[in-house]
């Protein structure tokens, strides 16, 4: 009897723990329902993109997580870059698939980076970054931390098998979502049970495109473990005709109330990550619709410095949000008849200009010049 009782005032000290941990967070962030905050490219606008650097001090700073662009080198090594051309961030040029990782251990991804001042910092003695590995940098975030990777190179089969054997090497396929602008990449992703792939881009866009303009009418919902967009978007309405067509540029937000409750139809603990949420607004935005996590490009700018000043508190942000998605298996097979039910529509939207808060698009595809994140 006695036992049973210290453990229900154990229990019950838990729950007090709890909800003023939970008070004490919104005190700090302003909303009751804030989302994770996830460092794009690992603090974009602060540090060098995709650097040790970016990552630590973004974590310092209270992110709730990264997310990371992933390339593998000629010799299989999965490590940290965005663009197609190694000349765009660094001192050297060529490709990653053609360089080894040593070939790229004497680059300085912050070559091309202009700090706040407005000069090249990273070009003097002693401060140049490299251009990590990825298994370094799971050893530097602490379990908790959200990470996601962004495959950000074609043909597909070189980085997927790359990064497949690095994770099952380090045992960590639970503690990484996956993502990629690319189909290849993704149905290759999908070919492994353990993967947290995102919903393909292109039947995100789709889903909430006929939502926005069929008069709201939900025709089904994701499958897959978690999904992603940007909270508004540069898009082109497309009208087609007999004698042509007719072109719109749109700055759309195409999250809505009505579109969140219909991704969440079928799982209302579907994680959905809002991509290019840089302004207090725009957080405001996210966090009013119920988004899981946003990426941020300047975790220095959008974290209250009372979050990432109380490294307890940053913690218990972490793991409010935590989910693991549940039912990936079913969901696989469910998968086919989420892609026949979305119809395509005689209305298009396809991508606009770039936007540097969102996920760039594949580097080496046709549509390189209209960068997605």
């Amino acid at each position: 009897m006695l036992e049973r009782a210290q453990r229900g005032l154990r229990l019950a000290q838990q729950a007090v723990v709890r909800a003023r941990t939970k008070q004490t967070i919104a005190a700090a962030e302003g909303h009751p329902n804030q989302p994770l905050l996830i460092a794009h490219r690992g603090g974009t606008a602060d540090y060098p993109e995709n650097t040790l650097l970016a990552i630590k001090q973004s974590l310092k700073a209270g992110a709730d997580g990264v997310w990371l662009s992933v390339q593998a080198t000629q010799d299989g090594v999965p490590v940290l870059y965005r663009p197609r051309d190694l000349g765009e961030l660094t001192n050297g040029s060529g490709t990653i698939a053609e360089k080894t990782f040593k070939e790229l251990s004497e680059l300085n991804a912050g070559h091309h980076f202009k700090s706040a001042d407005g000069t090249y910092s990273y070009r003097r003695a002693g401060r140049a970054v490299g251009i990590p590995r990825v298994d370094e940098v799971l050893k530097v975030i602490p379990k908790g931390k959200q990470i996601y990777l962004d495959l950000k190179q074609t043909p597909a089969k070189h980085v997927v098998e790359a990064v497949s054997k690095l994770l099952d090497r380090h045992d960590a396929w639970g503690r990484v979502r996956l993502y990629s602008t690319d189909e290849d990449t993704t149905r290759l992703l999908r070919d492994e049970p353990r993967a947290q792939v995102a919903e393909s881009r292109n039947l995100t866009r789709q889903r909430l495109a006929e939502h926005a303009l069929e008069g709201g009418e939900c025709k089904s919902a994701p499958a897959e473990p978690w999904v992603g967009f940007e909270l508004k978007r540069k898009m082109i309405l497309t009208e087609m005709f007999t004698l042509g067509r007719g072109d719109s540029p749109v700055y759309a937000q195409l999250w809505t109330k009505g579109a969140m409750d219909c991704f969440k139809k079928a799982r209302p603990d579907l994680p959905i990550v809002m991509f290019g949420v840089n302004t207090k607004s725009d957080l405001e935005t996210a966090a009013d619709l119920g988004a899981h996590a946003v990426l941020v490009d300047s975790p220095r700018k959008m974290i209250p410095q009372s979050v990432g000043a109380n490294p307890a508190l940053a913690t218990a942000r972490s793991h409010r949000y935590l989910q693991t998605p549940s039912g990936y298996n079913q969901a696989r097979t469910a998968r086919a008849a989420s892609f026949t039910s979305v119809s395509t529509s005689t209305k298009t939207l396809s991508n606009g200009a770039h936007s540097s808060s969102a996920p760039h698009d594949l580097q080496a595809s046709p549509r390189s010049r209209q960068p997605v994140g």
